[in-house]
C-alpha cells in the first residue's frame, strides 16, 4: 500500500464472521475494530506511514467464506468430484478477502498461494509462477496477476480437471497462451467452439485494440454455474456456446481493462459485452445477421440503463436494461457516428472511437462512469452527444415514429415525421430511403422535435414506390409510414390521442372522418373557457391538426392543463392535454 494523504485508519472490507488472529503493520500489531462488514486498522500506535511512504499491512483471519449473491466463495461438486469456485462481483470479495471492495479502485498487483490436495488443479489470474508439491499429498499454487485488477475479478476454480492448452498467434509472429481448464466429461462439447476463442480475439483486436493482458495469458475454466464471469485472463465458464464465449472475451477490454467505475453505470460493462456478441454474429454471418441479432434482443419496456438502486443485484443485472438496451445504445451510437461524420471515408470511425477510449491514459487499467465515456466519443467525434446519452441511458422508453409522405405533386416529395409517444421526445439522425422506378435517393435527417415537415425533390417522370425510415432497423423504435393518399379511409368520426403530451412547441391532434363535414376544433382551459377555436370544413379521410399553445390573438398561453374539443354532424371529443413552456 502507497499512501497518498494523511492516514490513520485503513478500512477493509470483510464479511462479518469470521476470526481475526492477528493485524501486522510494518512489523507492529495495531489496534483494529471488525463490525458490521467492516475490518478498521488503527495506525496511530504503528507509527502511522507518511504520504508516499509505502508500507504492509497483514490479516491473520480464519472461517468458513458463505455463499452469497451469485456465489462469492462455493464450495460444490461436478461428477462427484469436489471443486471450490468464486465469482464475487458485485459485492462478493469482501466474502472471501479482506479488501477494499469499489471497482474504481484496483490493486496494482495480486497473488494467490493455494494449498491443496495434489489432486486438484488451481486455476486463477495471470502467470502460474510456481506449483510446489508438499507434504501429506498436497501442494501449493502461486498465481501472479500483474496487471491493475478490481476486487470482484479475482478469482479461484479448483478442481481435478483437464487441461489443455491452443496458442494466438499475432500477423507479427507475436503469441499468447490460451489455457484452458475443463471439465473432463464435457471435453468433447466444449472443445470445438473454444478453439473458436483464438478466431475471436483476432476480430476484437482489429476492433478494439491490443488485448490487454497480452503478457500473461487467456483462458477458461469451467466451473458449476449457469453463465460465464469475466475473470481477468480466466473467465470462468458454465457453458460454451459461441456467444458466451464472445461475451466474456469481450469484457477483458470492458470490464476488466476499464472498469465501471461503480455498478450505477454497470453498462459500461455488460453493454459492451453483449455488443462483442453481435461483432461476433456480423463477423461470421454479415450484416444481415448484426441487424438480426438486435431485433432478437430489443428492449422497448420501462426502466433506465443507468441502474438507479446498485444495492439490488437484480438492478445491476437486469438482462434487458443492463445488457439488451445497453448494447443497442452501442448499436445506434456506431451509426449516429458513422452518419454525422461524412467527411470521414472510413467506416471504422466508431471502432476508431473505442480504440481511443481504450487508450485513454486516465481510464486504461482504471475505471470510467458514462460522463467519461461520453467525453472521449465526444473529444473523438468533434459531436455533441449529450442528447444522445441523456435520452438512452438516462432516459426511458423509445421513439414511436410516424411517417406521413404526399406524393401528389409534380416533383416534390412531402413528408412529415411524427413521434408520437407520450414520454420523452427523442432527438436522433435518422435515414430515410426513396425508391422510385428509377433510382434510389438516401437522406440524412436530424430530428429532434415532436413534428417536422421535409421536402424533398423527386423528378417528375419518376414514380416513388416505397418510402422508408431507418431501412436498415439501426434505432430502437416502432414505426408507422402512412401515404396520405392512400390511407385507408375511417368509417366514422374520432379524435386520436394528441401528442406529445406534455408538449411545449407544437401539439399535433390527429382524428378521423368517415364523412366531408364542417369541422370545430376549440382548446379550453380548466375554467371551460375557449382560448383558441378555428372551424374549417374536411374531406372524408385522416387529419392532423396542428397547435402552438397560442391565443385566439397569436399570444403565448400560460403553461397548464387544457381540453381539446373536436365537434362534426352533431358529435363531439374530448381530450385532456398538458402544456408546459
Amino acid at each position: 500500500v502507497v499512501v497518498d494523504s494523511g492516514l490513520a485508519t485503513i478500512d477493509f472490507d470483510l464479511k462479518s464472521g469470521y476470526t481475526i488472529d492477528s493485524v501486522v503493520v510494518n512489523n507492529i500489531s495495531p489496534d483494529y475494530t471488525y463490525a458490521s462488514n467492516l475490518l478498521s486498522v488503527h495506525l496511530e500506535g504503528a507509527s502511522p506511514p507518511l504520504i508516499g511512504q509505502e508500507f504492509t499491512v497483514s490479516i491473520y483471519y480464519q472461517g468458513d467464506p458463505q455463499s452469497f449473491d451469485f456465489g462469492s466463495f462455493s464450495f460444490d461438486t461436478h461428477s462427484g468430484e469436489h471443486m471450490i469456485w468464486t465469482l464475487s462481483e458485485p459485492y462478493g470479495a469482501r466474502g472471501w478477502w479482506p479488501c477494499k471492495d469499489d471497482p474504481s479502485d484496483k490493486a496494482d498487483s495480486v497473488d494467490l498461494h493455494i494449498n491443496v490436495p495434489n489432486n486438484l488443479i488451481v486455476a486463477s489470474n495471470g502467470i502460474l509462477i510456481s506449483e510446489v508439491n508438499e507434504a501429506n499429498n498436497r501442494k501449493t499454487y502461486h498465481w501472479h496477476e500483474s496487471y491493475p485488477i478490481t476486487t470482484y475479478l479475482v478469482s479461484l476454480a479448483i478442481y481435478p480437471y483437464q487441461y489443455w492448452e491452443d496458442t494466438y498467434t499475432r500477423e507479427n509472429g507475436e503469441s499468447m497462451p490460451l489455457t484452458y481448464y475443463v471439465f473432463p466429461n464435457q471435453y468433447d462439447q466444449s472443445h470445438a467452439n473454444y478453439l473458436l476463442t483464438k478466431d475471436m480475439l483476432g476480430l476484437f483486436e482489429e476492433k478494439y485494440g491490443l488485448y490487454p493482458f497480452f503478457e500473461e495469458k487467456y483462458g477458461h475454466a469451467d466451473f458449476a454455474w449457469g453463465g460465464g464471469m469475466e475473470h481477468q485472463t480466466l473467465t470462468s465458464m458454465g457453458g460454451w456456446s459461441q456467444w458466451l464465449i464472445a461475451h466474456e472475451l469481450a469484457h477483458q477490454w470492458w470490464g476488466d481493462m476499464i472498469t465501471c467505475a461503480d455498478f450505477h453505470h454497470i453498462w459500461l460493462n455488460e453493454g459492451f459485452a453483449r455488443y462483442g456478441e453481435a461483432l461476433w454474429e456480423e463477423a461470421t454471418g454479415g450484416a444481415e445477421a448484426y441487424h438480426a441479432y438486435w431485433a432478437n434482443h430489443a428492449y422497448y419496456g420501462a426502466g433506465t440503463v443507468f441502474v438507479e438502486d446498485a444495492s439490488s443485484v437484480s438492478n445491476i443485472f437486469n438482462g434487458n436494461l443492463s445488457y439488451n438496451k445497453a448494447g443497442w445504445v452501442l448499436n445506434m451510437l456506431r451509426h449516429v457516428v458513422e452518419m454525422s461524420m461524412p467527411w470521414n471515408d472510413s467506416s471504422d470511425v466508431f471502432f476508431d472511437m473505442l480504440k481511443a477510449y481504450a487508450n485513454t491514459d486516465s481510464l486504461k487499467y482504471a475505471s470510467a462512469t458514462t460522463e467519461d465515456f461520453q467525453a472521449v466519443c465526444e473529444d473523438y467525434t468533434g459531436l455533441d452527444l449529450n442528447d444522445f446519452f441523456q435520452q438512452w441511458i438516462y432516459g426511458e422508453y423509445y421513439p414511436k415514429y410516424q411517417l406521413i409522405y404526399d406524393d401528389s405533386f409534380i416533383d416534390t416529395l412531402r413528408i412529415q415525421i411524427n413521434q408520437t409517444q407520450s414520454w420523452q421526445t427523442f432527438h436522433m439522425p435518422i435515414d430515410i430511403r426513396v425508391t422510385t422506378s428509377d433510382s434510389v435517393y438516401n437522406y440524412f435527417i436530424d430530428h429532434e422535435g415532436s413534428s417536422m415537415d421535409y421536402d424533398y425533390y423527386i423528378p417528375e417522370n419518376e414514380t416513388i414506390i416505397n418510402v422508408e425510415l431507418d431501412p436498415d432497423n439501426w434505432i430502437l423504435k416502432s414505426l408507422q409510414v402512412l401515404n396520405i393518399q392512400e390511407e385507408i379511409v375511417p368509417g366514422e368520426f374520432s379524435l386520436q390521442v394528441p401528442y406529445p403530451n406534455p408538449f411545449n412547441a407544437r401539439l399535433n391532434i390527429p382524428f378521423s372522418l368517415g364523412f366531408n363535414s364542417p369541422v370545430k376544433i376549440e382548446i379550453q382551459n380548466v375554467l371551460g373557457q375557449t382560448v383558441w377555436r378555428k372551424t374549417e370544413n374536411y374531406s372524408r379521410g385522416n387529419h392532423i391538426l396542428n397547435w402552438q399553445g397560442r391565443d385566439a390573438k397569436g399570444g403565448m398561453l400560460p403553461s397548464g392543463i387544457y381540453f381539446v374539443s373536436i365537434a362534426a354532424n352533431q358529435e363531439t371529443h374530448v381530450q385532456k392535454i398538458l402544456y408546459l413552456k
